[in-house]
């Protein structure tokens, strides 16, 4: 497609330096080797997750996810039930706070609880911080795991090893569908939607199965029809480890079912007015591109830039002072070039000249 360069150019604006991704996933083992050396945390054995093992994050790096393996049976009152999620990341910061308090105690690092992890934040400008996740293991071999999540009171299930292994079996060695995930998590970010990055990365797997071409363009297109085309009613799913009939019906607005393990809706805290807006945002790039497209053909290449733009700036709607006027015009894209976005503004204006 014409638009492939753009899209080529614009993978490059969003990916981390190899360099200053080690430096990140460095950092993360050190703490994650602090943690395991402390007796008094139970941290059987740790691992990276999330984007920068998978090798999907985002430029500017933010941070870095690092599951730590507790031995569930450390973590039970006395009549074998096992803490609330509440309890064990709180107790888990204490002891956070008690493992950082020289680099607490200068003003280096501060502890931050969040809904399923603990954030370590590094006070130096352009520090990637650490997402510590505490997550409750049997032992097993597959390395189950079950991870706290405040906001709902309930333990997840997941498997860091069977998410990777199964990126792994579905790329390709240029990486297509990791370099399609971070396609869609700027989508994501611009358009400001609630839709967690697992469920982006099975969205874009799910897409895989559907396409023969290897372009990271090709997944992004086919992730865009099939929540505009859907509407995002229908489940997403992918039968690697996990069976038709083992996922069983999931009633939510938004069903995007963790292909590792059963029982896990990795999109359950979405509601239906975030899936509205999912699928309004698909619509308006899916058109954008296709306008871009259309552009490009007729050698217009300053629309063609201008549409292809527009596919990743978030509309919002026309002010409205008094009473709703039928006649008023619509309100225009948000550009990502305007002051008012601020540093989003050099990304374009880097990306076109």
């Amino acid at each position: 497609m014409k638009v492939d360069p753009f899209f080529d150019e614009c993978l490059k604006r969003l990916t981390p330096d190899d360099q200053f991704l080690d430096a990140a996933i460095q950092r993360a083992e050190r703490v994650g080797q602090i943690l395991r050396n402390d007796p008094d945390l139970g941290v059987r054995e740790w691992s990276l997750g999330g984007s920068c093992s998978k090798m999907t994050a985002l430029f500017p790096l933010k941070d870095v996810d690092l599951f730590v393996y507790l031995d569930e049976s450390l973590w039970r009152v006395r009549s074998q039930t096992r803490y609330t999620p509440q309890y064990i990341l709180r107790t888990f910061d204490e002891r956070l706070q008690t493992t950082f308090r020289q680099w607490i105690a200068s003003g280096d690092v501060k502890i931050r609880r969040q809904d399923h992890s603990l954030r370590i934040r590094y006070a130096r400008e352009h520090s990637v911080d650490i997402d510590v996740v505490p997550a409750l293991w049997d032992g097993n071999k597959a390395y189950v795991v079950e991870i706290p999540e405040c906001s709902t009171k309930t333990w997840i299930r997941t498997c860091i090893p069977r998410q990777k292994l199964l990126l792994d079996r579905l790329d390709a060695p240029n990486r297509y569908l990791r370099r399609s995930i971070r396609l869609l998590k700027h989508w994501r970010n611009t358009h400001q939607l609630v839709l967690r990055s697992y469920a982006l990365e099975i969205l874009a797997a799910h897409a895989v199965a559907r396409i023969a071409s290897q372009h990271p363009r090709a997944v992004f297109l086919e992730t865009m029809e099939w929540i505009r085309d859907t509407a995002m009613n229908d489940a997403a799913y992918i039968t690697d480890y996990v069976t038709a009939s083992e996922y069983g019906k999931v009633k939510a607005p938004i069903v995007i079912l963790d292909p590792a393990v059963p029982g896990n809706n990795v999109a359950s805290t979405a509601g239906n007015a975030a899936r509205i807006k999912i699928v309004a945002a698909a619509k308006h790039t899916s058109q954008a591109i296709a306008r871009a497209e259309r552009y490009l053909e007729r050698g217009r290449l300053r629309d063609g830039k201008a549409a292809f733009r527009s596919a990743f700036s978030r509309q919002r709607r026309a002010k409205q002072p008094g009473a709703v006027n039928a006649s008023s015009p619509p309100s225009k894209p948000t550009s990502l070039t305007s002051k008012a976005n601020g540093p989003k503004a050099s990304f374009w204006q880097r990306l076109f000249g």
